[in-house]
């Protein structure tokens, strides 16, 4: 087996190691001359193949985000967003605009800023998938997935989080929530 030990430069002895034998220990004493200093040249002869192996996964999994990046890109929902996040309304400029780790970057950076608009808070304003008619969350349930929500006649309703949608508006309810507590 090998290890690779970090041995301190101005160390003059060696490296003692022990092995379990017959339900005792035995000891053994590795002089620092006997081992071999870990260089890029011995890394070369005896890992070759592991780099090379390591180097191709590396391109396909970078090729492999890279068109996953390109998939995204092509399908922003929103000219605006793609101006607003890349400096360019067009999928060629964006290519020409900016290296893959770049457009990588920026692409997480929307998608995050995305998922934090779609989250959906106390006090938003919400329409559910087959009702044109508007609710105020007034409770947002973790456990088992759903939303208590306020009609516009003062009544409450439990929806479920996939049935409910944004629209954008939001009203600041948490507050007066938090007095009411008080």
């Amino acid at each position: 087996m090998k290890y690779i030990i970090d041995i301190p430069e101005d160390a003059e002895y060696g490296i003692l190691t022990y092995r379990r034998v017959d339900g005792g220990f035995c000891t053994k004493d590795i002089d620092i001359t006997e081992t071999e200093q870990l260089t890029s040249d011995y890394i070369n002869e005896h890992f070759s193949d592991l780099q090379d192996e390591a180097y191709q996964r590396g391109l396909k999994d970078g090729r492999n985000e890279t068109w996953e990046c390109m998939k995204r890109i092509a399908f922003l929902e929103k000219p605006r967003d793609m101006r607003d996040f890349f400096g360019h309304t067009t999928f060629g400029g964006i290519l020409t605009g900016y290296t893959a780790t770049e457009v990588i970057e920026k692409l997480k950076a929307y998608e995050e800023k995305q998922k934090a608009d779609d989250e959906i808070k106390v006090g938003d304003e919400v329409r559910l998938c087959r009702h044109n008619v508007p609710y105020i969350v007034t409770s947002c349930d973790g456990d088992d997935d759903t939303y208590i929500l306020m009609t516009v006649s003062g009544r409450f309703i439990k929806a479920g989080k996939y049935n409910v949608r944004k629209t954008g508006r939001h009203f600041d309810i948490q507050s007066i929530l938090e007095e009411m507590r008080t």
